[in-house]
Formats: C-alpha cells, structure tokens, sequence
C-alpha cells in the first residue's frame, strides 16, 4: 500500500536538486488515516500551514487540501505523510525567501504494534543530545531530524525499548525521539501535569492533549522539565498524532536492561489521570488497540 504522490501526480519522480533532498529546507507532518480520512485533518493542515510560513514557503491550500484528501482515500486506513520542500533553482544554502513548495504526499500501512503497549504501557530510555538545531525552529517540523534519526539507535530488539526520551548537556528532558512527554507531578498546590518548553514541537497531539486536559480540568504547564522532575513523577505519558497515547511504565538509562533495578521510573500503567485523557482525546487507534488489548486479558 505504499503510494506517493508529487504536486498531485501519482508516482512522479523527486527531482535530484530538490532542496529538500539537499538541505533539509522543507517541513512535514505525519498523521493517522482511518476509514479513508486523515484524523484531525483541520489541524494537521494548520499547523503544517503555520511550519510553512515559519520557512516562508507559500502553499497552494487548495492544491494540499485536494491531494491530502485523495491520498487518505487511496490509503483507507495508515499513515500519511505529507512534506513540503521550497522550489527554487538557483544552487547552493541560500534561499528565496517567500518561494513556493513542492508538495509531497506519501501514504503507507500502519506499523504492526502490540495493543499491550497501549493497554499496560511502555519502556523508554533516556539519551543525552547535543542541541537538536537552531531554538526558533524547535516548535515546527523541519526536515532536518538527524538527532531523532541517531537517537532511534537505541531502540534495538533486545533493548526492550519502545522509545528514547532525548536530554540535552545539562540533563533536561527535552522530548522523545518520536513524541511529546508528558508527567503528571505533586506539589503544594496539587497535582500537576507538565511537558518539556524546549525541544518538543507544537504540533497536533501536543494541542490536541492539551485540549482534552483543559476539558477535564487538568492543569498543564510548560517547564524545563530535569531529571528531579522525572523521578518525582506520579505517572506520564507520550503522545504522537500517529500512536495517539501511549502510558509510560518505565524509564530507564540507555543501556539498562529492561527489568533492571536502575529503573528511574517504575508505575502502574496506565495511571487513572492517563487513562482519562486517552478516552477524551477520541483517538480512534487508541480507541482500536485499547478494545484488542481488553479482549485478549
């Protein structure tokens, strides 16, 4: 079921000096297609319109908008990517700037995942980084993920490993190598959520879980999240616009072995709080995996 699509025309080639290709120069979004529509296609579309503009690459809207919604009938249910590469044929770093875009559609089958992961949680490591780039493109989905790309090493088959959380030289987490963090904390004031304030994008599933917390009344705040922080942590969770939730059981070291006393993090998963925001966000594949993992116990 693998299919792409170049500004509309189905299996066109990518040209070799596409800045894209070249620099990076471009941005993208991945979201999830189910029953032939791309979940929260208003949003996905807004917030890669607003990476765009962050570039100064001018989109043809309705050209997006006509073959982001062929491509999720063509998928019927998997993942769609859409990426966006600044047309130009003057060589070398400098850009244009406004220029327009290529747009590049892709749509593939949805990873195999045991439902369990979303039913008792997952194991992510920590991994220090050095700076993933330049502080101001942090929030939006640049081409440029060589950082996730070396991190997504950890994640070997007998790592036990679902994902890494990246930390920064000083030991601040800064966000998965595929996801937004979250951690729900207890102070004087009561509970907490917070999520890393650097480092992480402002996509869809960062706002869309947000939204569900303000619905339920969940305060969430965005704070240089350390390792203090991680440890004194309730319960937590990653989030992505593809897997939706998935509850964090450990956290542990790269390296570690998967039940290891070294564990910085040991809950019961999914905590209650977490299990109310995956029902409120509505995500149909947490929806699907939850059902499988609750008819297979």
């Amino acid at each position: 079921m693998n299919r792409h699509w170049v500004d509309g025309v189905a299996d066109a080639g990518i040209p070799a000096d596409d800045r894209g290709l070249l620099y990076g120069d471009g941005v993208f979004r991945t979201g999830l297609v189910w029953d032939g529509q791309v979940h929260q296609f208003a949003l996905q579309r807004q917030v890669l319109l607003t990476d765009a503009a962050a570039l100064g690459l001018e989109v043809d809207v309705s050209g997006l908008t006509r073959e982001m919604e062929h491509a999720a009938k063509q998928c019927g249910r998997g993942v769609l990517r859409i990426t966006l590469s600044r047309l130009q044929t003057e060589r070398g770093y400098g850009p244009r700037w406004p220029a327009p875009c290529r747009r590049i559609m892709s749509v593939a089958p949805l990873p195999a995942r045991p439902a369990h992961w979303w039913g008792r949680g997952v194991h992510a490591g920590l991994l220090s980084m050095d700076s993933a780039g330049p502080a101001s493109l942090s929030p939006h989905k640049h081409l440029n993920r060589l950082p996730q790309v070396l991190a997504q090493r950890a994640l070997t088959p007998d790592s036990g490993l679902q994902e890494v959380l990246m930390t920064d030289p000083d030991g601040r987490v800064r966000c998965g190598s595929m996801s937004n963090l979250f951690l729900k904390k207890v102070d004087a004031s009561g509970p907490a959520w917070i999520t890393p304030a650097d480092g992480s994008l402002m996509g869809v599933s960062r706002r869309s879980v947000a939204s569900a917390m303000q619905r339920l009344g969940f305060s969430l705040e965005e704070q240089a999240v350390s390792m203090d922080d991680l440890q004194a942590a309730e319960e937590g969770f990653l989030a992505n616009s593809l897997i939706g939730i998935w509850p964090l059981q450990r956290i542990t070291q790269t390296g570690a072995q998967p039940e290891s006393d070294t564990a910085l993090t040991d809950w019961e998963a999914p905590g209650v709080q977490t299990r109310a925001v995956m029902a409120e966000l509505d995500h149909p594949l947490v929806t699907d995996m939850l059902a499988a993992y609750g008819d297979s116990t």
